[in-house]
């Protein structure tokens, strides 16, 4: 039964490798990164950060592979984003920010069509914020999948960390204030302390930015 090989595998490094189905769907969210400048390496740090707070907030394997793989499948929906959307330096228009918008559920949409399906959900809400005043559907706390709201937290973090066209990238301490700034609005407050004591015990010395786990 695939799913038992996949759990059986997951632990290995060589998972990916499993079966042709995640070797494209890894290959469509490389694409992506290749689309969007800012996102180099993104999926794996995010998967490997995801990985590290589910672990800590005690999600049973089967979630947690579920948060594995929608961490390194988030923004896979971005692959119909056009590029001058996605790599634009100013501000976007509203018509370019409903675009953008679009990208959960065209995630979703597309791992819906495999095995991982019920990685969708996930996918879909990982741009909900707590408050419910995030996108696709406005959904608020638990409403939205926990997985979701650790992957929500990790990507801000990454993004925050990560050099754009219209800022220098943050330091970990300055990203983590402002995790903790935006904790009960944007982001869920325990999945922020759980995350910071994460990057707080991180090996010394090594560069999230840098650090790849697969």
């Amino acid at each position: 039964e695939k799913g038992v090989t996949l759990l059986y595998m997951s632990s290995q490094p060589v998972f990916h490798a499993l079966s042709d189905e995640i070797q494209g769907l890894v290959a469509l969210a490389k694409e992506v990164e290749r689309k969007d400048s800012h996102t180099q390496e993104h999926c794996e740090r995010i998967q490997s950060l995801s990985m590290l707070v589910g672990e800590r907030m005690k999600l049973p394997p089967d979630r947690l592979e579920l948060l594995i793989y929608a961490a390194l499948l988030h923004d896979i929906g971005k692959i119909g984003i056009p590029n001058h959307i996605l790599n634009k330096k100013g501000p976007l228009t509203p018509e370019e920010w409903k675009e953008i918008t679009k990208h959960p559920t065209a995630g979703r949409a597309i791992i819906e069509k495999t095995f991982l399906k019920d990685a969708g959900p996930i996918i879909e809400q990982h741009h909900e914020r707590y408050d419910g005043t995030g996108y696709p559907l406005g959904l608020q706390k638990d409403e939205i999948l926990v997985e979701a709201r650790i992957i929500a937290v990790v990507d801000a973090f990454d993004a925050m960390i990560s050099d754009r066209p219209y800022r220098a990238a943050m330091t970990n301490e300055e990203a983590m204030a402002e995790l903790r700034r935006c904790a009960g609005s944007q982001f869920d407050p325990e999945v922020v302390e759980v995350f910071v004591n994460v990057i707080n015990t991180y090996p010394p010395g090594v560069s999230l930015s840098e650090h790849k786990r697969f």
